[in-house]
């Protein structure tokens, strides 16, 4: 563990303080797995592992450890969330209890846990959420079983330690709470992307829905495609989905976001198909405005960042220009840098 304390805070439960400043990039935990996910069988993933859990030979010591993860009792599992869970387990409930003389509550204890915390590792397991979080979960690489939390921003003392759970620039605020609401059993009660930032707030649920699942029918349509299959009807279509969310939702939406960086890496594959020339004039300012809108969300730090600036500097070589040029050693050098500050390379 680094410069982290782990309490019990008001109205939210468990979770994790920084108890000195850290610069973004510093670590803050690094954690060997402490339960692997057990093979597939004819039961589901999470009564596989409660089976697993049940019959070690140390299941005492494990149930000990476990039981410091969120949910620490079925009391503090949401109720529609918990009404779920026994309707889905209803029959395995029982018969776990049977076989191994356990509470049912202490087994659907464990199977929200499963659900909301996962078990393969302790101290990563125990950070809140949020969508504006201020550090980030680096899962294990090739080869090892070691999962790290770094920071993303200058974090001060006494300040809470959030990671996000979902892909922060992937989906609405609705669709976050949809998976967040089936996956952990809570839902964000404000819009994440608002208020300091200026970010705009869903007040249409329905129209952010319709764009939404228009852009998500088009990228499968792309991205299904290999890029010498692409035409350039395929990158005209996400210009105008671009467009069209700006129109209706404005630049500083998540889907507008989503669909600048889809563009942006569209025009780093240097084997994309020929762009149009009207398109190569607005380069320069579509680069430039994903970066300025990516760092917007996720601050000027953050690791995401990488592969946003190398995706920039591929993009300038569709154009011969000098101050263009200048920019993208600038990339390049932004992506060196946050490689440095993440230990990525």
């Amino acid at each position: 563990l680094g410069p982290v304390q782990f309490t019990n805070l008001p109205l939210k439960g468990r979770g994790a303080i920084c108890s000195s400043r850290v610069e973004a990039g510093t670590l803050l935990v690094s954690e060997q797995r402490y339960l692997s996910w057990p093979q597939p069988t004819y039961h589901s993933l999470e009564t596989s592992m409660v089976l697993k859990i049940l019959s070690h030979r140390r299941s005492g010591k494990l149930l000990k450890d476990l039981a410091k993860l969120h949910p620490v009792s079925v009391d503090s599992i949401p109720a529609d969330f918990r009404d779920q869970l026994v309707n889905e387990n209803m029959d395995i409930l029982e018969a776990l209890s049977l076989k191994f003389g356990k509470d049912t509550d202490e087994l659907l204890r464990l199977f929200a846990m499963l659900k909301m915390s996962g078990c393969q590792y302790l101290y990563c397991s125990l950070f809140n959420h949020s969508p504006r979080p201020n550090a980030i979960v680096f899962p294990p690489r090739p080869g090892n079983n070691v999962c790290e939390i770094r920071a993303t921003r200058l974090i001060e003392e006494g300040e809470e330690i959030f990671v996000s759970y979902l892909d922060i620039t992937e989906r609405s605020h609705q669709r976050s709470n949809t998976l967040l609401k089936g996956a952990f059993g809570f839902v964000l009660s404000l819009s994440p992307f608002m208020v300091d930032s200026g970010l705009h707030v869903d007040k249409d649920e329905l129209l952010v829905e319709q764009i939404e699942s228009e852009l998500e029918t088009c990228l499968s349509v792309v991205n299904s495609r290999s890029p010498l299959e692409q035409s350039p009807k395929s990158i005209e279509q996400l210009v105008s989905h671009r467009n069209d969310i700006r129109g209706a939702l404005g630049e500083r939406h998540i889907l507008y976001l989503r669909c600048s960086l889809e563009l942006l890496c569209f025009f780093s594959n240097p084997m994309a198909v020929k762009i149009p020339a009207l398109l190569l004039k607005e380069l320069p300012s579509i680069i430039e405005e994903t970066l300025s809108l990516h760092k917007v969300f996720l601050g000027e730090d953050h690791s995401d960042l990488v592969m946003s600036y190398d995706w920039a500097t591929e993009a300038t070589k569709l154009l011969v220009d000098e101050a263009l040029s200048a920019k993208a050693v600038r990339y390049r050098e932004e992506a060196k840098r946050l490689r440095s500050l993440y230990v990525l390379d």
